[in-house]
């Protein structure tokens, strides 16, 4: 049915572009796009397109094709990716053919193979509404927008024009309502009526199911398209697994995460029981009860033991084959396909991990996992647990020695995350702390003190006799190795010298011991600081690093040495007039300075001549002339010579 205003041709208007636009190409292309607006389904240049869908609480996806069934190739009815579905949505009309032959199509793929796929075969719509496809691809592509409107009314004067618009515009929507409710009628969600269909299928043949084991899905009980896809959708995956829980939530990562935590407490505690905060009790309720994990009282999670009987039974049947995270994922789909999302199968394994006192290990050491990073590679392996004093005082001692910081719950997860931070220290600051030994050892001897007698040397050994024999324990006796070591210190100093000991090699590196050694030789009137500066650099070497941190110790020491020689070098300054040459040791005699005149334009500040220097010497007769140069108006003139002794 169209209206039309007396005088406005729009007919006429629809007929510049019915026999250009309106061929089967473009029927089934706006079929196409009308079936994928109401079905949510996004439109994409593909062969097929991937359909995201949730299914009692987790993310699915279903493959949709649009084509003729009657020509599809094996390859397109055939479903892809592995856990998907693929839909193929057959057209409402094919001309001179009839549904019947789609169903043989069907037939004719189910006698080779079997595959994840439904078949969506709709009755034919009528000749009446294939004529309004038709009609509304003409009012689509003319209303498209202003311009191509305009193109194709200019026959019409310009005041009739939008009343044109407007009854194109009227008959577009009619038109548009129309085809949806044959649709609805044709893909079997709406009852019939003859002036919308012709030829046709009984309800029941329209939901063909190729996977073998049903033939046909059910009719959806749906009032639109997009409701009837998703009742679909759910029978599909209710088919592939069965034993689905029925979660009430959507599934996602941070609420696994917060339900594990509780999971966790409860596994670790005597009763498997752990009071759940008020504000997480739904989620966990949520969660852990769809899975059988436990139940969710009235304020605390009680631990089930359902999935850790049902992990040892299995493993029972591989007659001694490790546990691996492979094996555990699989034997989730046992008896019956679950086919639960790899999180929420770490949960079930991380879970079953805790209640058994199981580690996980990878090529034979120890590692940690997470919810979101478990590899099915990984194998589980009882972890002897030790005794609840040698925990703590091995928890202790890892967190003032080490930094590693752990839960006190006695567990195999704590105790392997505990020994894998402390192998990570060791790995990290015990090479430096075995080079340190040997050369603290060298230094101190050159200062006149007995390493053994040192705080920081007995203290640096000990860390390194400690960590020598942690690095050699196995993980089953890790633990009470490091709870009944014995330590010439408390266990924090022993950490302050483990994570100092690169500093401090570096320290010792560094410093200019050349300058050091030149002080110590300084006669009166600067022997008396010498010593005492002295003094303090051995009281520096032998204490404990937490005590007195020796890089910044020697740094300290290294300028007052220098400040040191510089005063014995420069000497004591005249009363008045200009300087006199910088002082040095009486071992460097003095010796009457040069009588060359100054460079023009300057004056005469300071003069001088050593002779027989040392290597020491020059430098601290540079360091003074250095002294002298600053402020930026004076400059030196230089002149040297070295000798070297003749053998006669």
């Amino acid at each position: 049915i169209s209206l039309q205003i007396i005088g406005v041709d729009t007919e006429g208007i629809l007929a510049k572009v019915r026999s250009a636009i309106d061929n089967t190409g473009t029927r089934k292309a706006k079929i196409k796009e009308i079936l994928f607006e109401e079905m949510g389904i996004e439109m994409e240049d593909e062969l097929w397109t991937v359909h995201p869908f949730r299914w009692r609480g987790t993310q699915r996806e279903i493959e949709v094709v649009y084509g003729n069934v009657r020509e599809l190739p094996a390859e397109s009815l055939r479903a892809r990716r592995d856990g998907a579905w693929r839909l193929v949505i057959d057209y409402p009309f094919d001309d001179g053919h009839t549904p019947d032959e789609d169903l043989q199509r069907i037939d004719s793929f189910r006698s080779s193979e079997t595959s994840r796929t439904v078949c969506w075969i709709p009755s034919f719509l009528s000749s009446a509404r294939i004529a309004d496809l038709g009609t509304l691809v003409c009012l689509d592509y003319v209303l498209a927008n202003e311009q191509r409107f305009h193109d194709h009314a200019s026959h019409l004067p310009p005041a009739e024009r939008g009343q044109a618009r407007s009854l194109l515009e009227s008959q577009q929507n009619q038109m548009r309502n129309r085809i949806v409710e044959a649709l609805q009628m044709a893909y079997g969600i709406a009852d019939e009526r003859e002036d919308m269909l012709g030829a046709g299928l009984e309800v029941a043949e329209r939901f063909q199911c190729l996977e073998g084991r049903q033939p046909l899905l059910k009719r959806p009980s749906a009032a639109t398209l997009r409701q009837a896809l998703e009742k679909l959708g759910e029978q599909m995956f209710e088919l592939q697994f069965p034993d689905h829980p029925q979660f009430s939530v959507d599934i996602k990562g941070g609420v696994l995460k917060r339900v594990l935590e509780w999971l966790q407490r409860a596994a670790r505690d005597e009763m498997h029981r752990a009071v759940v905060d008020k504000e997480r009790r739904r989620e966990v309720r949520e969660i852990v009860e769809p899975l059988k994990l436990g139940t969710m009282g009235e304020d605390a999670l009680v631990l089930s033991d359902t999935w850790r009987t049902h992990f040892e039974r299995c493993a029972a049947q591989q007659k001694g084959e490790p546990i691996t995270v492979a094996r555990l994922r699989a034997w989730t789909d046992r008896p019956n396909p679950r086919g639960l999302p790899a999180e929420v199968q770490n949960l079930l394994i991380l879970t079953y991990a805790e209640q058994t006192n199981r580690r996980f290990f990878h090529h034979g050491g120890g590692v940690n996992v997470t919810l979101d990073r478990l590899d099915d590679e990984l194998e589980l392996r009882e972890q002897p647990l030790p005794s609840e004093a040698h925990w703590q005082a091995a928890r202790t001692r890892a967190e003032q020695a080490f930094g590693a910081v752990v839960t006190a719950l006695l567990g195999a997860a704590n105790v392997g995350e505990l020994i894998e931070q402390v192998r990570k220290q060791l790995a990290a600051h015990l090479p430096a702390c075995r080079h340190l030994t040997k050369e603290l050892r060298a230094r101190l001897e050159t200062e006149g003190l007995a390493a053994d007698s040192t705080p920081r040397w007995r203290t640096a050994q000990a860390v390194v006799t400690l960590g020598d024999a942690l690095e050699q324990a196995k993980d089953d006796v890790f633990v009470e190795r490091l709870a009944t070591a014995t330590a010439p210190a408390p266990w924090s100093i022993l950490g302050t010298s483990l994570k100092q000991a690169e500093a401090v090699r570096q320290a010792l590196k560094e410093t200019r011991w050349d300058t050091l050694e030149t002080a110590w030789s300084l006669a009166a009137p600067n022997a008396a600081a010498a010593a005492a500066l002295r003094q303090k650099l051995r009281e520096a070497l032998a204490h404990e690093e937490q005590a007195q941190g020796l890089p910044g110790a020697l740094r300290e020491i290294e300028a007052e040495a220098t400040a040191l020689i510089r005063k014995a070098v420069k000497g004591s300054s005249p009363p008045s007039g200009p300087p006199g040459p910088p002082a040095l040791p009486p071992s460097v005699p003095p010796v009457a300075p040069p009588t060359a005149p100054p460079t023009p334009g300057r004056k005469l500040v300071d003069a001088g001549e050593r002779r027989d220097l040392s290597a020491s010497d020059v430098r601290g007769l540079l360091d003074a002339i250095a002294k002298q140069l600053e402020g930026g108006r004076r400059r030196a003139v230089i002149q040297w010579r070295i000798e070297e002794e003749t053998r006669g």
